[in-house]
């Protein structure tokens, strides 16, 4: 493309690059620089794994199953730690474990497909530098 309609087009170009690259740094920003686990959190969460997830007061009498076992069951009859099969599903949905009901869909687009997304696109970028880089001498 020469001359104006080589200019608009290179423009156009500009602009959508621009506009890929604000929303991706947006996506970012907002949704994996927030750390909800500290380091106190976990240590916390690791105390009341050891002290009250195996308590025997909390044990289901009809199912026999321990308190952890029915939180990473996901067991919707659980009268008590909702805050920690809460964070069960929040940890799942990041990593992109299916859910019930086997919507394979869903977990493409979690976590671990932004962040492999994220470093295909790196790679592109250095493959092409480095092709530059290359024909240029």
């Amino acid at each position: 493309l020469v001359g104006w309609s080589g200019s608009v087009s290179i423009l156009i170009q500009l602009i959508l690059y621009i506009t890929v690259v604000t929303v991706f740094l947006a996506i970012v920003v907002t949704s994996f620089t927030a750390n909800d686990y500290s380091d106190f959190t976990i240590s916390r969460m690791e105390v009341w794994r050891a002290t009250y997830a195996h308590k025997l007061e909390d044990v289901d009498l009809m199912t026999q199953s321990s308190l952890i076992s029915r939180i990473c069951a996901k067991d919707p009859a659980l009268g008590i730690a909702s805050d920690q099969m809460h964070k069960i599903v929040q940890l799942d949905a990041y990593l992109g474990k299916l859910s019930g009901n086997g919507n394979i869909w869903d977990s493409l687009f979690r976590g671990k497909s932004l962040c492999t997304l994220a470093l295909a696109v790196w790679y592109m970028t250095l493959a092409a530098d480095f092709h530059k880089l290359i024909n240029f001498a």
